[in-house]
């Protein structure tokens, strides 16, 4: 998985510079200026639409997974409910009577046992009962970071095709009156720019969402050990402040 990361980051970038080469330094500003905006835009906007797709599409279902697998480390029953699925069950006792598969739980998640301690101990000053502290303390920092994630892809793909529509029609009309010249080195050094910002923003921004977890779709990926063991793809996510 590594190799396929870093392979993907450099055809990317000779993918843009190639392309960039036989366009306009015009188009190819032009083209720059849409991805600053569009990853800006769909930055911003994931902030406000992040928790709607976290708590319609992405917690529940992790929620109901977490719970059944605590219910089934003690055999108690699985309900539609999540929450009521964990109710009876006693958090300490089973981190307490069962370390080793709770860690394995928890790790799953990038949760340590503790945190789930911690919050289970400050649940009546949150309001909430200890089962639900101890399920909220599991999920919530993966449905968040993979929440963002998704709602940050979809808004980039509509802002992408709206302002490069746009974008395109005055090129077209060449309504800003703009000299089209052509200069293939200047192209090919902005078409390598272009080029890192897209393995910037579609790969190291989307995967830094789900490198920290082991679960579903990210360990059949073997996500978190293909950027540890990545040369170009973990410098990406590491100074991603996303």
């Amino acid at each position: 998985m590594s190799l396929v990361l870093d392979l993907l980051l450099v055809v990317m970038i000779f993918a843009c510079a190639y392309r960039a080469r036989s366009r306009t330094v015009y188009r190819t500003v032009a083209n720059l200026l849409v991805l600053v905006a569009v990853f800006a835009g769909a930055s911003l906007l994931s902030l406000v639409f992040r928790p709607v797709v976290q708590s319609l599409f992405v917690e529940p279902p992790y929620a109901r997974t977490v719970a059944k697998d605590m219910a089934d480390m003690v055999s108690a029953s699985v309900l539609n409910d999540p929450y009521k699925t964990v109710e009876s069950i006693d958090v300490p006792a089973l981190i307490e009577k069962q370390p080793d598969q709770f860690a394995q739980l928890t790790g799953r998640y990038n949760v340590t046992p503790q945190t789930v301690l911690e919050a289970v101990q400050t649940a009546p000053e949150n309001d909430m009962t200890p089962s639900e502290a101890a399920l909220k303390s599991i999920v919530k920092p993966a449905a968040n970071d993979v929440s963002k994630g998704i709602a940050f892809a979809a808004l980039f793909l509509i802002l992408w095709l709206i302002f490069g529509a746009i974008a395109k029609k005055i090129y077209e009309k060449r309504a800003l009156g703009v000299k089209i010249t052509r200069n293939p080195a200047v192209s090919l050094c902005l078409g390598i720019l272009i080029g890192i910002l897209w393995c910037y923003t579609l790969v190291a921004t989307l995967i830094k969402c789900g490198y920290p977890y082991d679960f579903g779709l990210f360990s059949l990926l073997n996500l978190r050990s293909g950027v540890d063991n990545s040369f170009l793809t973990k410098y990406l996510v590491l100074f991603n402040p996303f």
